[in-house]
């Protein structure tokens, strides 16, 4: 038989809300109720073959809990806690109908619904439930086989611990963690790193409040499916009524095969549609020997944490024994110091006391001899400056008079003067308003003198401060005196300053008197010849504007002069034009003339010379009613005159019409390709020019 380390358990749990679900033969229904179970899980230890032993019992509904549901079990090291006497909470049930069983009574909730409570009675003996399952490697392949596993043996117990903690309340989740090695769930848990939650010990967790209990099963049982969409995960143990777990512990302890009076136990997650068990267990219901043993080691267990807490009590003890010895023995020594302290102190304030008394007396007659010194030096320095003050304001009296005349008969060009003058006349006033705020701050000063003195007769603790403060205040006050004896030679200088400038402004003024006369004298010839200079000026600008008004007659000459001259040059261009194109025709019309006449007269004779401008224009065309052309009148021999004459006429217009628009055609203007038309005749398109 293989041994189990109960004191490093891999999973341990105190209260595991659980359905148990009663089969009966005789009876149509299932009887459900829910109970709180102690749940263990623990690893062979050992080098045989490994093996989980799982354990379920109902120890916890036994016993109170002096700490709430979800706490972790205190270290074993820790010191024990204290039980105290609780009323047990109890169990709420969604079903009435069940019938109780002898150590089950009713109670009345808030949510007016029955519950059973059990209790221990007085009569019979309390018994324990307990249900249990070893599972070792070979055991798991017939397991993982029925279940359809996906996980080996080295991770079922995780596996499982993860399960069983999603079966726990949201208060008791948050307590537990999962051991994890390497970022993976760890298959060997490490015993001081492993994921246990222990409530037992020496120490037991008290129940949930009953009305949160219930709450939270009739949420769970009678919620709307559209309420929420999240699964609940529940642990479920199923009992058959064939043989009653009480009765059939007197029969020989059975292996891990299921037998008719086991019970399975299984993890069912539920959610709005269906019911999904995730694991299924076949669980042997403990026997009586297997119920002792369970005891014994959980008495063990109780024994181990009780010497321990008493050890730990006594080591407690001794070591208070240990601090109140040490305690009385400091206690008397501090009772010495204190009275040896009240002695010293005593002595010491005697002999202050002494001290202060002859300083106090001492530090009186030395303020009250500085205090009538302060005093005269005072009232020589209020009569000093009242008499200074008089001649200050005689003096400040006569240089504002002398200012103001001086401000009255002064020009403009000298207003700088004046200001800086003025201004010197502030910094003087300033001077004297500072002057009597010194004397007004020594008049403070004294009546501060007096205040200390009348606290130092109050409080003669600090009459020695007081007196070296007094002498600091009378050094200050000497340097005081001092300074205003300095800034009142300061004051007489300024003063002597002033009178100087005034007899300055005096003697400037005299002379400022004679410049303005002389100023006005020329002001006189300077108007005069302004006089003079307006008449000459006056007189010119009405030459000027004469002027003008015949520089415009002669600009309205020039321009009209200069648009008929650009006509007459227009028209000189014009004629030139108009000669030069003549004199083109009549060199065209001399060689055409001359090449009909060559075969029988003589060249000189039939050729026309050049003619000048005025013998050019008679060769011109005229109209049919004037004199006849000189060539044609004229000549020396009358054939060759009239063949000439009726070989010009055809080249010349016939009509006065013709004669006034074609007399001068603009042989340059035209294409040389095109020829040249004369009425109804056309030129060669190609003639000679004329070349004088």
């Amino acid at each position: 038989m293989s041994s189990f380390d109960r004191q490093n358990a891999l999973f341990e749990r105190e209260r595991l809300p659980c359905t148990v679900v009663e089969t009966s033969e005789g009876k149509k229904g299932d009887l459900c109720r829910n109970v709180y179970f102690t749940v263990r899980i623990l690893r062979s230890c050992g080098s045989g073959e490994p093996v989980i032993r799982f354990e379920l019992s109902d120890e916890c509904s036994l016993l109170p809990m002096p700490f709430p549901v979800g706490t972790r079990t205190p270290r074993r090291n820790a010191p024990p806690p204290i039980i105290q006497p609780i009323i047990q909470a109890p169990f709420l049930s969604a079903e009435t109908s069940r019938p109780w069983g002898p150590n089950e009574t009713y109670t009345q909730s808030r949510s007016n619904q029955c519950c059973p409570v059990r209790t221990c009675s007085s009569s019979s003996t309390p018994h324990i439930d307990l249900y249990e399952l070893e599972l070792t490697e070979t055991a798991f392949q017939g397991l993982q086989r029925d279940e359809a596993l996906l996980i080996d043996f080295n991770g079922f117990a995780t596996s499982l611990i993860s399960l069983l903690t999603l079966c726990l309340g949201d208060d008791d989740k948050q307590h537990f963690q999962l051991d994890y090695v390497d970022g993976k769930e760890g298959t060997e848990l490490h015993p001081r790193q492993q994921c246990q939650q222990r409530q037992s010990g020496a120490a037991w967790a008290t129940p949930m409040h009953s009305s949160f209990q219930q709450n939270k099963t009739d949420a769970q049982h009678l919620a709307s499916p559209y309420r929420s969409t999240t699964s609940s995960y529940s642990c479920r143990l199923e009992l058959s009524s064939g043989t009653d777990p009480v009765s059939w512990r007197s029969s020989q302890s059975r292996s891990n095969e299921v037998a008719p009076s086991s019970a399975r136990f299984s993890i069912v997650e539920k959610n709005q549609f269906r019911e999904l068990t995730h694991l299924a267990l076949n669980l042997s219901v403990g026997s009586d020997q297997s119920v002792r043993r369970y005891l014994s080691s959980r008495l063990c267990d109780t024994l181990l944490e009780k010497t321990r807490a008493l050890r730990r009590a006594q080591e407690q003890q001794g070591r208070t024994a240990a601090a109140e010895r040490d305690l009385v023995g400091l206690r008397k020594a501090l009772d010495e110091l204190t009275a040896n302290s009240n002695a010293e102190r005593f002595h010491l304030q005697s002999e202050s006391e002494k001290r202060l008394a002859t300083n106090s007396s001492k530090s009186l007659l030395e303020l009250n001899r500085l205090k009538s010194d302060n005093q005269a030096e005072i009232n020589a320095l209020t009569e000093r400056f009242q008499k200074l003050q008089s001649q200050n304001e005689t003096k400040i009296r006569v240089l504002e008079e002398a200012n103001r005349k001086v401000n009255a008969d002064k020009a403009a060009c000298e207003k700088d003067k004046l200001e800086s003058v003025s201004k010197e006349k502030v910094r003087a006033e300033d001077s004297l308003n500072g002057l009597r705020l010194e004397l007004s701050m020594l008049e403070h000063s004294n009546t501060d003198h007096e205040k200390t003195i009348s606290a130092k007769e109050m409080q003669r603790q600090t009459a020695e401060k007081i007196s070296e403060d007094v002498k600091e205040t009378l050094a200050r006050q000497k340097s005081q005196a001092d300074d205003l004896s300095r800034r009142l030679e300061e004051a007489e200088l300024e003063l002597s300053k002033y009178k100087d400038l005034a007899s300055r402004y005096s003697e400037d003024r005299t002379q400022m008197k004679k410049a303005l006369k002389e100023k006005v004298e020329i002001i006189k010839v300077q108007e005069d010849s302004l006089t003079k200079h307006s008449q000459e000026t006056s007189t010119l600008s009405e030459e000027a504007r004469r002027l003008d008004s015949e520089l415009k007659q002669a600009r309205e000459d020039r321009e009209t002069l200069a648009l008929e001259l650009k006509a007459l040059r227009l028209r000189s261009e014009e004629d030139q034009t108009k000669l030069a194109n003549n004199q083109s025709v009549i060199a065209y019309l001399n060689k055409q003339g001359g090449s009909h006449n060559n075969a029988g007269s003589d060249p000189a004779t039939c050729s026309l010379a050049p003619l000048p401008p005025a013998a050019a224009t008679r060769i011109l065309p005229t109209p049919s009613h004037s004199r006849p052309h000189p060539l044609a009148s004229g000549g020396e021999s009358g054939s060759s005159g009239g063949h000439l004459s009726s070989n010009l006429s055809r080249y010349l217009p016939n009509s006065a019409y013709e004669q006034q628009q074609f007399i001068t055609p603009d042989l340059r203007g035209l294409d040389s390709r095109q020829g040249l038309s004369i009425g109804s005749r056309k030129l060669h398109p190609d003639p000679t020019p004329f070349i004088p």
